[in-house]
């Protein structure tokens, strides 16, 4: 993830956690992909 993305995932897990956003919300916010995008990066 770091490596495609940049290290961002604090950013992306804090914006699911305490404020309490969808999983698709965070990771657009993040990482400018929808979550299905960075999900299937984290999975290869």
């Amino acid at each position: 993830m770091a490596e495609k993305y940049g290290d961002r995932r604090p950013r992306s897990t804090n914006l699911v956690l305490p404020e309490a956003k969808k999983p698709d919300e965070a990771s657009r916010a993040a990482y400018g992909k929808p979550f299905a995008i960075v999900d299937r990066a984290c999975l290869s």
